[in-house]
């Protein structure tokens, strides 16, 4: 009983085999018998496009064979590169260009100040898109060249037939076997052979793409000038004006060194050319220095450096001061050796200095002053240093400004009255001598009687 179960088993598997083995069979014998496909000119499209062009997969698409190429094969390849004042107006017009011929723009690349744009234009009509290319702008450096493939597509085009002659015969014999040992040994090496063929097949299919169409590298370059430029900008905060800078920068070029410290800061930055103008319009703040260079580049690109300075805050000050002696006090001020003196005067009840001081140094001068504060007045403004007026007078005293105002009082009325004893003298002598000559002459008189 259990030798016929067994048996049994047996027979159902081998029945399994067989069906699947002959299903196997009839799809491998359509497709052999089906014809085999025709060879389709491909040079009409691109090679990344083969497939879409002719509605057939990569995997069922047969390459040409060698002789439907009209042309020599090979592999032409190009480089251009081109200076231009306006970047995406010239990409524009590449793009315009290789439409024209009947290519189209694979891939594009960029940085700063220029482009790079891969073209793939039909290999016949090369001469025809360089040329549409040159009118765009000056023409910086051109190449081409050509690389002869046809030993190459010929031997791949043998390897393949060589291959699929091969798999033929590999199907001949599947259909021939008689063991499940020798169906599944022909059909590890049938799936060998056909995974060959696939690979022939993609490779002949991307050179004859190659042949049929030219590679061409479009490099376009901003400008032919480069500048440096130096830039000093006040700012009332440098940490907060650095990072609006660094921000503007991110939208037109990239950061090459950034320092900061306290009340200092320093950005360079690598800009597209075209966009320097730009730019420079968004740095903070108020620039007081600017520096430029030029010289020729092909880079399209400009360096900016802007020092960021913090505005120095100043002080205007008003002192009025109490002192005992003003021309003393004038002279100690001045000895202090803080800031310089630009005016000056003196009497003997008051005085005024003006003096232009570095801010920092403003709190110690304030302390070193003789005499007694009775004013002070300060208003904030921004100049490279503080301006201090320092109002000199001596101290108030009724009794002493009483005597000396009796004592002034009484030094006019002695200068009015010796005035007047001068302008009087004259007349006074004038009287006596005529006083004296009049006695005399009524002496004689009296004598003669």
């Amino acid at each position: 009983m259990r030798g016929r179960t067994l048996f049994l088993i047996i027979i159902a598997a081998s029945a399994a085999v067989t069906l699947f083995v002959g299903s196997h069979l009839l799809a491998t014998s359509a497709v052999l018998t089906s014809g085999a496909p025709r060879a389709l000119d491909l040079r009409g499209a691109p090679s990344a496009d083969l497939s879409t062009a002719t509605g057939a997969t990569p995997q069922t698409l047969t390459p040409p064979a060698p002789s439907e190429f009209k042309d020599r094969l090979e592999v032409r390849e190009g480089y251009i590169r081109l200076i231009v004042q306006d970047l995406e107006g010239a990409e524009s017009a590449v793009r315009r260009a290789a439409a024209a011929v009947g290519g189209y723009v694979a891939g594009s690349e960029g940085g700063l100040g220029e482009v790079r744009l891969t073209v793939k234009v039909p290999s016949d009509r090369l001469d025809q898109f360089l040329a549409m290319v040159r009118e765009i702008g000056p023409v910086d450096q051109f190449s081409v060249k050509a690389e002869e493939v046809g030993e190459v597509y010929i031997d791949l085009w043998a390897r393949l037939n060589s291959t699929k002659a091969t798999e033929r015969r590999l199907l001949e014999l599947l259909q021939r076997a008689q063991s499940v040992d020798e169906i599944l040994k022909v059909e590890q090496e049938l799936k060998r052979v056909r995974s060959e063929v696939e690979r022939l097949e993609a490779e002949l299919r991307s050179l004859a793409g190659r042949i049929a169409y030219a590679t061409v590298v479009v490099h376009l370059v901003g400008g032919g000038v480069s500048y440096h430029v130096t830039l000093t900008a006040e700012v009332e905060d440098v940490e907060d004006a650095v990072r609006k800078f660094v921000d503007a920068v991110a939208k037109a070029g990239r950061i090459s060194s950034m320092q900061f410290a306290g009340r200092e800061g320093r950005v360079e930055a690598v800009v597209a050319t075209t966009k320097l103008a730009q730019l420079e319009a968004q740095v903070p703040g108020a620039v007081v220095e600017r520096k430029v260079a030029s010289a020729p580049s092909a880079t399209g690109t400009s360096t900016v450096v802007v020092n960021f300075v913090q505005k120095k805050r100043a002080y205007s000050i008003h002192l009025v001061l109490e002192v005992d002696n003003v021309e003393e006090a004038m002279r100690r001020i001045a000895g202090m050796g803080v800031g310089r003196v630009l005016s000056a005067y003196a009497s003997q009840q008051s005085g005024e200095v003006r003096l232009s001081v570095p801010t920092e140094e403003v709190e110690r001068l304030e302390k070193s002053l003789p005499g007694r504060l009775v004013d002070r007045r300060v208003e904030l403004t921004y100049a490279p240093e503080s301006q201090l007026i320092i109002s000199l007078r001596r101290p108030a005293n009724p009794l002493a400004d009483a005597l000396g105002a009796g004592l002034s009082a009484m030094t006019t009325v002695a200068v009015w009255l010796l005035a007047a004893l001068l302008a009087l003298a004259p007349v006074g002598a004038l009287a006596y001598g005529a006083y004296y000559a009049y006695n005399k002459l009524a002496k004689r008189g009296a004598r003669g009687r």
